[in-house]
């Protein structure tokens, strides 16, 4: 889990930015005006119903980027928001990594 000044809380309010989508995940990019990025990931009951799973998948999106933090340039609100239900590890990475080469942020 990230710390408390690296995540974003997301409330009910719309997420307006960038959006790049994969066939698992979508990831939308905005400028924050901070000095450092801030993070979220939202998985729905639409991609499971069973809170085991989802979090899994959570877990997974998040440990990739806890990875590539420091490869990824500032000043960014990401919010990751799974598709279907992807519990292959190697297939997430792959996701993350290319979703952020897309928005040209690593």
């Amino acid at each position: 889990m990230f710390a408390k000044p690296f995540r974003l809380t997301l409330g009910r309010q719309k997420i307006l930015g960038q959006r790049f989508t994969s066939p698992t995940l979508s990831l939308v990019v905005s400028d924050n005006g901070l000095e450092h990025n801030r993070y979220a990931c939202l998985v729905t009951k639409k991609v499971d119903k069973r809170a085991v799973i989802r979090n899994r998948i959570r877990r997974l999106v998040i440990s990739e980027l806890q990875a590539k933090h420091l490869q990824i340039h500032p000043r960014h609100d990401l919010f990751f928001m799974a598709k279907v239900t992807q519990q292959d590890e190697k297939q997430i990475q792959s996701d993350v990594s290319s979703l952020l080469e897309q928005a040209h942020l690593l």
